[in-house]
C-alpha cells in the first residue's frame, strides 16, 4: 500500500512538471503573438510619423503603447522563466527523490521475499529430515 502511495505521488509530481512545461510553452506562444503584434504596432507607428502633425501625435501614442506592451511581454517572459526554473528546481528533485525511495522500497521488498523463500525452503528441508 505504501508502494502504491509513493507511485501515486510520483505520477502526480510528474504530471505537475508536465503541466508546468505545457503552461510555459503556451505562455511563450502568447509572448510570440504579442511580439508579432508589437512589430505591427511599431510598423504602423513609423508609417504615421511620416504623415501630418496630428498623425505624428497618433504615432507617438502608438509607440508609447507598443513600449508598454514590450515591457509587459518582458515581464511576463521573466515570470515564465522564473516559474519554469522553480518547477525544475523543486519538483524535479522531489520526483527523483521519490523515485529513489520507491526503488529502495522495492529492493527491500525483494529481499524480504527472498528471505521468506529461503526460510520456507529451510523449514521444508528440516521437516523432511
Amino acid at each position: 500500500d505504501r508502494l502504491a502511495d509513493v507511485d501515486s505521488r510520483l505520477r502526480r509530481l510528474d504530471a505537475d512538471v508536465q503541466s508546468g512545461q505545457s503552461n510555459a510553452a503556451q505562455i511563450r506562444r502568447q509572448i510570440d503573438d504579442v511580439n508579432a503584434r508589437l512589430t505591427t504596432l511599431r510598423t504602423e507607428a513609423t508609417a504615421l510619423e511620416t504623415s501630418t502633425t496630428s498623425a505624428e501625435s497618433d504615432a507617438n501614442s502608438l509607440i508609447v503603447r507598443a513600449d508598454s506592451l514590450a515591457d509587459t511581454v518582458r515581464s511576463t517572459e521573466r515570470a515564465v522563466t522564473d516559474s519554469y526554473k522553480t518547477v525544475s528546481e523543486t519538483v524535479r528533485p522531489a520526483v527523483d527523490s521519490s523515485r529513489s525511495d520507491f526503488n529502495e522500497i522495492s529492493s527491500l521488498e525483494q529481499n524480504v521475499v527472498a528471505a521468506a523463500s529461503t526460510a520456507a525452503n529451510s523449514a521444508a528441508n528440516q521437516t523432511a529430515v
